[in-house]
């Protein structure tokens, strides 16, 4: 029994046979390239989101903005909305949405520039159509290549005399 228990130390204690302790470097490298994907994976998704909330607020300053042309063009006297492009005010063909001027028009203080145009066109039935269109520019990483993108809205009414 002696003998046995003697021998069982020494191969408990050859080099070939020690337990290891922590990670080897393959493990390693595995781990950090799984944290590497993942990572990046998690980016792509925030940028998409913060693409996406962008395009959001943009949108909802342009259709104010529209909205406000319509109602200013519904409050004329039918007589006097004329057809064509002349329906807007010729004053503001370019719009500002600032954080300094007007608290309504901020998107979280971006400044960006907004193009307004009218059309009017008279139905055969004597109805006047009215459309309204902002369009606006997205600022760098709106597409693939990181160039700007032009993103239009359209409003539309219909009115009788």
């Amino acid at each position: 029994m002696l003998i046995l228990g003697i021998m069982s130390r020494t191969v408990a204690t050859h080099p070939q046979h020690r337990r290891q302790d922590g990670f080897t470097l393959i493990e390693v490298m595995v781990c950090l390239l799984l944290l590497v994907v993942s990572g990046a994976g998690g980016l792509a998704m925030v940028m998409a989101q913060i693409r996406s909330i962008s395009f959001a607020g943009s949108a909802q300053i342009a259709t104010r903005l529209g909205q406000q042309a319509l109602d200013q063009i519904m409050v004329e006297p039918f007589a006097s909305i004329g057809s064509g492009n002349s329906a807007c005010k010729a004053s503001e063909p370019t719009l500002y949405a600032t954080g300094d001027s007007d608290s309504s028009l901020t998107s979280s203080g971006n400044k960006l520039s907004y193009a307004r145009s009218c059309l009017v066109s008279a139905l055969p039935n004597g109805m006047k159509v009215m459309r309204v269109s902002v369009s606006w520019l997205e600022g760098f990483g709106a597409t693939q290549d990181g160039s700007a993108r032009t993103r239009t809205i359209t409003l539309g009414a219909q009115r009788a005399p």
